[in-house]
């Protein structure tokens, strides 16, 4: 199933393209505080190969999920950096229930899942569905097979005084690229721990990992028209963490795509120091 239709229905919404010196100082601030940030630091992490960005709709009352979890461990082991995990906890197996108060979800992945009919669902640089979890290792490698390398995105991160999180990206295109792009970035983090629904028992003290977190930059302008191959552009961008996000725990992923489509083009992540 094709997905690009349906996430540019429910997610994308018009910008206009232009850079901050084409706006006035009021207008300019105001990107500013929504995103974008003149605040910078070091590049830390290059990047160099294709990277696919996998997210896993789950939840801890989802019985199969555990086993989804199993298969992207083994796709990571497989792939290594090349694969970024998000767990998107959504939908009806995610709702605390009972004694269960740990509630993992968010406004974002909410919206994104709400196409979703069953769990755990995979999607592939937000463009391939796998109809089952018995086909996840067998999608991903066909999608490397298949895939443009279109772009790199190296990253460097650091926490601010305000425990506020600067990312500073440089992006180099590595074939020309005619549409425009957006930009998102969010965070996810490890070692959550909880209860977890697998068959019919619930495990004590699981730890959750790769999970999204609240107040991520969606679909942040980034270029007007085309890209020609061996441009680099540098931009920097501030996220805001939600309460109670251990950062210590916790990575940044920034994903960049097709404006009209909605098809991830590449993904990175790095690691709050």
């Amino acid at each position: 199933m094709k997905l690009r239709k349906i996430l540019s229905a429910l997610l994308f919404v018009p910008f206009v393209f232009a850079s901050c010196e084409n706006y006035d100082e009021d207008e300019r601030l105001k990107l500013i505080e929504g995103g974008e940030t003149t605040d910078s630091t070091p590049i830390t992490k290059e990047q160099s190969e294709l990277t696919l960005l996998l997210e896993d709709f789950t939840g801890w009352n989802c019985p199969n999920c555990p086993q989804g979890t199993a298969i992207l461990n083994t796709i990571k082991d497989t792939y290594g950096e090349k694969v970024v995990i998000t767990a998107i906890h959504q939908g009806p197996f995610a709702e605390p229930k009972g004694d269960i108060t740990l509630d993992l979800r968010t406004e974002y992945g909410d919206e994104l899942g709400k196409v979703m009919t069953s769990w755990p669902s995979l999607w592939i640089n937000r463009d391939v569905i796998p109809s089952g979890r018995g086909e996840w290792e067998t999608a991903v490698a066909d999608y490397f097979a298949t895939a443009t390398h279109y772009l790199n995105i190296s990253l460097g991160s650091k926490i601010d005084a305000n425990g506020n999180v600067v990312v500073s990206t440089e992006i180099e295109a590595l074939e020309d690229i005619s549409s425009n792009l957006v930009i998102t970035l969010y965070m996810t983090e490890n070692d959550i721990e909880g209860k977890q629904k697998d068959n019919g028992t619930i495990i004590e003290g699981y730890l959750f990992q790769h999970v999204l977190r609240d107040n991520p930059i969606v679909n942040y302008p980034l270029t007007m028209g085309a890209l020609a191959q061996g441009t680099k552009l540098q931009k920097s961008y501030l996220l805001k963490p939600a309460a109670g996000v251990n950062k210590s725990n916790c990575h940044v992923v920034v994903m960049v795509a097709d404006a009209t489509s909605g098809k991830v083009l590449q993904a990175n992540e790095i690691a709050l120091k």
